[in-house]
């Protein structure tokens, strides 16, 4: 962690902040952080933020002479003194009470003061107001009793606790506010100082060092709005959750470790090892114990790679039991192993001057014996370990340099700045592997520090340009140009930008300028809700929610309403979405006009209702419309349609409805037609013969009658709709005529054959007998009216009659014919005699 000229807090045995400004005592937190100094046990915590104003208070009360007038003032701070002489007093209450002392004096000073300093007296008292959303109004309170306070004929008294009302009240919701947040981070402070945190490395208690350090330079700035408040509250959460979840792990990996360690030395206690090396490696064994319980991390850049590091030690105390068992030449041999696997890693040459210089030590031991051979080989193993966890921080670091600069989380520069840091501890003149190790960490933490809050704001300057552009998308162009801008800065800052202090003021600057134009926004919203509560074409549920979100919304309008950018935008968003509603409503009672309308155009066409009612047709065209009435509402309450799509889907489905019934005339004539078709095979009912005679041109005849159904299921579309009824009509048509000719044949083929056998024994030659003849007239003619397309059906049937009754007494007419002729005979036999000359006898 950088060490600047100012900073926020000391960790000694005061935290200050003195007179507003922000100081970091040099011998406070860069000990806690950066060196192996430990805070004493026995250490108090004194929160200055409340020792500071209580102190100011208690001097003000002893130069003053106006004692009885600050009883409750005394009071005051005799209860600030107990709460600070209380180790276990609570942060929240403390700043509670340092807020109240900090009101107090600054009213006490307005009461008491001189005509010449009142003026001063105020501004100071206004100057408590930081919450910008309320500063027009402190502001305008302020001018109005310094005027009042100017004519001489007003009560004092009486003004200035006008004054006070108002000022306290917006002073109190803005501690309320703020509150949470300071309760947070001091929490979260004194744990650090009293080392009771989860925080175990520089890095993790550097973060949340850095992150309170800015939070309370907004906290000191001299306005600020209870959005940005919200929004550092969560970036904060956001940091320490992320350095909480990496304790979690340390912690696992802590357990897993020791359970490692229990092992080890369990095994070692029982082993036959000489007691000298059983001390050794248990003395060993303890202290990466207590390395690894360790609040700090020294070895490593992380907890969890040093615990790594530790077992890997551990792990070679176990060589003790096998290393003594065995032979001079089999432990030369395995120090001469050692020897060549540390002449094969790959190491800086500084690293390797350094390890050659420990190497060329341990070889300058002396190895007479097996006790000098086992320390020898344990003190090379140690280097093998120690020289490879040093890779691998420098791996590390170097990883960590180039994708934050890749990020842009770093800047050029101070990306090389690392790198050449790193190249100085790695060009140092140290004695030992745990002296690059030690440094190394420090710097890695310095650039954890930097990249930690840079990626945080980062992410929250994200999360604004989401909100930007979704501010920019409202209907009313509200300040397009002005967020356009605010957008292209955000991207500028992320791209760009890896100062934190720059990153936490544009945050902070952006946000409040990007929530002021969202609050514009809501204010015509509220606008156009009430005037759209005026339409009658809303739902009742629409209206609920437009009246609904109107009371929500009329406190956050106001220019002194301190309401949020996910507040205002929460409420934009169901605007928005309600807004939509209206504008779907209406569709959707359009629709419904558009539905009545059309309904009375196929009703009308179809000869009213009656007569609609008894038409398949007209029922199927009603119903089609009818469903398209039920779609566009269904259309109107889609979840998975937008807005746009939704508008569509109704528009798209009135103009199905015109269509439908513009195209009802068309239907109504294939109707007709089928119609007709139909009373054409009708008049083959019952007669089964003419029906299976017919039976080709009956299917014709359905065939196109099913296409006419098949054709109404899509009624917008009567492509080819005049052809089928044409066809209907020409089916019908040819059915009549087939069916007259069927007729023409039926029975008469029968009656001529009837007649013509009947009276073929009387025939001369091909000449018909006279009786014949007239049948075979008689039937001629009957055949001739029955082809006839203009003879009635009823005159059909009877000559079907006549002809049976004419088959009936063919043969009676022949026997007749033959009596007849006989008698003729008879008669002209009898002329031609000559009964005169007869005589009797």
């Amino acid at each position: 962690m950088k060490q600047k000229g100012k900073k926020t807090f000391r960790t000694t045995a005061i935290l200050s902040v003195a007179s507003g400004a922000l100081a970091l005592s040099a011998i406070g937190i860069l000990i806690a952080l950066h060196t192996n100094y430990k805070t004493p046990r026995k250490q108090t915590y004194f929160f200055n933020e409340l020792k500071n104003i209580n102190n100011e208070v208690i001097e003000y009360i002893k130069q003053s002479d106006n004692k009885n007038d600050l009883v409750l003032l005394q009071q005051e701070s005799n209860y600030a003194s107990q709460l600070l002489e209380n180790e276990n007093s609570s942060i929240a209450l403390m700043l509670q009470q340092r807020n109240k002392l900090k009101l107090e004096l600054a009213k006490m000073k307005i009461k008491l003061a001189t005509k010449e300093d009142l003026n001063k007296a105020l501004d100071n008292y206004i100057a408590l107001v930081k919450e910008s959303d309320y500063q027009e109004i402190a502001n305008n309170a302020l001018e109005t009793t310094k005027s009042q306070l100017s004519l001489s004929n007003k009560n004092r008294e009486e003004i200035l606790n006008s004054f006070f009302d108002t000022i306290d009240k917006l002073i109190n919701q803005q501690n309320t506010t703020s509150l949470a947040l300071e309760t947070q981070i001091w929490n979260f402070h004194e744990d650090l100082v009293k080392e009771v945190s989860p925080f175990a490395s520089f890095s993790e208690k550097s973060a949340v060092y850095q992150t309170v350090d800015q939070i309370l330079k907004l906290l000191n700035s001299p306005s600020y709005s209870r959005d940005a408040i919200l929004e550092y509250q969560d970036i904060f959460s956001k940091i320490v959750n992320k350095l909480s979840s990496n304790a979690i792990e340390s912690t696992n990996v802590r357990t897993s470790f020791m359970d490692n360690l229990f092992r080890v030395k369990d095994e070692i206690e029982k082993s036959q090892i000489s007691p000298e090396h059983k001390t050794i490696a248990l003395q060993r064994i303890e202290e990466y114990r207590n390395i690894a319980n360790s609040n700090e991390t020294l070895l490593s850049v992380t907890k969890t790679s040093e615990i790594a590091y530790l077992n890997d030690l551990l792990n070679r105390e176990i060589n003790w039991i096998v290393d003594e068992t065995k032979t001079e030449k089999e432990l030369k041999k395995d120090i001469e192993g050692a020897l060549q696997q540390i002449n094969s890693l790959k190491l800086n040459n500084q690293i390797k001057n350094v390890v050659n210089s420990l190497v060329s030590k341990i070889n300058d031991l002396t190895d007479q014996n097996l006790e000098q051979l086992l320390n020898k080989k344990t003190q090379l193993e140690k280097v093998i370990i120690s020289t490879r966890i040093l890779n691998q921080n420098i791996s590390d670091f170097n990883t960590l340099i180039n994708e934050e600069f890749s990020k842009n989380n770093i800047s050029e520069d101070v990306a090389n700045s690392f790198r050449s840091r790193l190249n100085d501890i790695l060009n140092a003149q140290f004695d030992n592997i745990d002296d690059f190790l030690k440094e190394i960490n420090k710097e890695y933490a310095k650039l954890t520090d930097t990249v930690v809050l840079n990626v945080t704001f980062k992410n929250a300057l994200s999360k604004l340009n989401e909100q930007v552009s979704f501010a920019y998308q409202n209907p009313f162009d509200i300040e397009k140009n002005r967020l356009s801008e605010i957008s292209n800065k955000i991207d500028l800052l992320i791209k760009n930008e890896t100062n934190p202090t720059i990153l936490n003021e544009q945050l902070n600057d952006l946000s409040n300028k990007t929530r002021e134009i969202l609050r514009l926004e809501l204010r015509k919203w509220v606008t156009v809700a009430s005037d759209s509560l005026t339409l009658e074409n809303i739902t009742q549920d629409t209206r609920n929610e437009l009246t609904k979100l109107n009371d929500f919304s009329l406190p956050l309008i106001p220019e002194d309403s301190t309401a949020t950018r996910e507040e205002l935008i929460t409420l934009i968003e169901q605007y928005r979405s309600q807004i939509n509603n209206v504008a779907l409503d209406k569709n959707v009672n359009d629709a419904n006009d558009e539905f009545d309308k059309q309904r009375q155009r196929i009703i009308e066409l179809f000869g009213g209702e009656e007569a609609a009612q008894n038409s398949p047709t007209a029922q199927k065209l009603l119903q089609k419309l009818d469903q398209a009435k039920v779609d566009a509402k269904s259309a109107a309450l889609d979840p998975n349609l937008t807005f746009e799509q939704k508008q569509a889907k109704i528009n798209q489905l009135k103009d199905d409805m015109v269509k439908i019934a513009d195209n009802a005339p068309k239907f109504k004539a294939v109707e007709d037609a089928s119609k007709r078709a139909q009373e054409a095979i009708d008049k083959s009912k019952g007669n089964k013969d003419e029906q299976a005679a017919l039976e080709k041109y009956f299917n014709k005849i359905k065939e196109a009658q099913k296409s006419a159904e098949k054709m109404l299921e899509d009624p917008r579309n009567a492509i080819g709709s005049e052809e089928l009824a044409e066809e209907l009509d020409a089916n019908a048509q040819e059915y009549l005529d087939e069916r007259i000719k069927w007729q023409a044949r039926d029975g008469f083929d029968e009656a001529y054959e009837k007649v013509n056998n009947t009276f073929a024994p009387d025939m001369i030659g091909d000449q018909p007998t006279p009786t014949q003849q007239k049948f075979l007239d008689k039937i001629k003619e009957y055949q001739q009216r029955v082809l006839d397309k203009n003879t009635p059906e009823e005159e059909r049937l009877q000559i079907k009659e006549d002809l049976k009754k004419i088959i009936e007494v063919v043969e009676s007419a022949r026997e007749l014919e033959i009596a007849n002729n006989s008698l003729y005979s008879l008669v002209q036999g009898t002329k031609n005699n000559d009964y005169g000359a007869f005589k009797p006898q």
